[in-house]
């Protein structure tokens, strides 16, 4: 049995093996399962890809058919995507706005040369704190308007939240970031990302993202935050090794070893990535396996973090794993964050804007209010 077999589900697995080009190791094979998979995991267009390279794959023609539409239609909805992406540049030059892409279609082209084969629903930007309101009042003046879902009643969010999202009125999603990860935490400052960012041509446009080191960096903290939930996050950082292993600096910055040791150590097992020996020792770590495993039950269970209805059990181990990634430098923060007065506590007290500061010697009293109603 191999790796990956011990750690997906039965249809993630053969899913799996069509991408890796290895054989289905059973006579019924679940089609239906593999495309919920696939549709799980954000590799349609990957799966797709494999199926026609491979003229002769044993796949029912039915089936052959339904994940090609598929695949069109994600790629029509990522012209849409360029679409508004040309038009979010202009409007962004024009204003002498800075922004850098995070992941999306500048990533799919980075990675395949292809802009059809990286599953995107939404365009990540990022800017400066200081150009952050300029940015929101031009995404509202061309008819962009914002999901509310956290408070600005207090500078907390400017720390504990790291974007805010518009949604244009023909529906398209755009994350407006600050930070590239929710704080409190190290990470590097917009104008060091902007003085490493790489460009890419797209119909003609330049746009910009993150250099590959600060790219790669990004990459695996997003991933590992989310538990490698989906195969789409392991996949990306397989092909950029692919492409660029001997490029990166898999030490230093902003991404704790035993984070990266265990996104090299999932990304081998699960696609055999091949890991340059000379970093071959972040990935026997005793911290990099540890945490590599606490992954498996997203993977084995095909958690989507995003659920608003996930088990009591799922939610205290995603707790207990987020904490496993943590240095103990910011273990100790976070944990010195929860005395800042939060939104919650304005809900509790009300207090004018001038008596803002108050709250931090009221924390007590407002922690016991909020616990107190809580339990009524």
């Amino acid at each position: 049995m191999s790796v990956h077999q011990s750690v997906l589900d039965r249809n993630s697995a053969d899913l799996l093996n069509i991408i890796n080009h290895q054989h289905l190791n059973h006579r019924e094979v679940d089609w239906q399962g593999i495309y919920n998979a696939a549709y799980h995991h954000r590799l349609i267009p990957v799966l797709n890809q494999q199926i026609e390279q491979r003229e002769s794959f044993p796949i029912p023609e039915e089936w052959r058919g339904i994940i090609q539409k598929k695949a069109a239609r994600i790629t029509f909805y990522h012209f849409q995507l360029i679409r508004e992406m040309v038009k979010l540049n202009d409007c962004f030059n024009k204003n002498k706005l800075k922004a850098l892409h995070l992941k999306g279609l500048l990533l799919s082209q980075k990675l395949f040369g292809d802009l059809s084969l990286r599953s995107t629903s939404d365009i990540d930007l990022l800017v400066s704190l200081s150009d952050l309101e300029g940015a929101e009042e031009l995404l509202k003046a061309i008819g962009y308007k914002e999901q509310v879902y956290f408070s600005r009643r207090l500078n907390d969010w400017k720390w504990r939240h790291h974007h805010s999202t518009f949604i244009s009125e023909e529906g398209l999603k755009v994350e407006l970031h600050w930070r590239l990860h929710p704080g409190p935490g190290k990470e590097p400052s917009f104008q060091a990302l902007w003085e490493q960012r790489e460009m890419i041509i797209i119909a003609g446009n330049a746009f910009f993202m993150p250099g590959s080191d600060h790219l790669f960096q990004f990459l695996i903290m997003h991933g590992a935050r989310h538990g490698w939930s989906r195969l789409r996050w392991l996949y990306d950082i397989h092909m950029l090794v692919l492409k660029y292993g001997q490029a990166f600096s898999y030490r230093g910055g902003f991404v704790p070893e035993h984070v990266y040791g265990s996104a090299l150590k999932l990304s081998k097992d699960i696609f055999n990535t091949e890991v340059p020996d000379e970093f071959s020792g972040l990935l026997t770590s005793e911290k990099s396996v540890s945490l590599a495993d606490q992954t498996h039950i997203y993977l084995a269970h095909q958690i989507n973090l995003h659920d608003g209805k996930l088990p009591d059990w799922i939610q205290d181990h995603h707790q207990h794993y987020l904490k496993q990634i943590m240095p103990i430098r910011q273990r100790v923060v976070t944990w010195l964050s929860h005395f800042y007065p939060y939104p919650e506590d304005v809900n509790v007290i009300p207090l004018p804007r001038l008596l803002t500061p108050l709250y931090f010697p009221g924390k007590p009293l407002t922690w016991f209010l909020r616990k107190t109603m809580k339990s009524q």
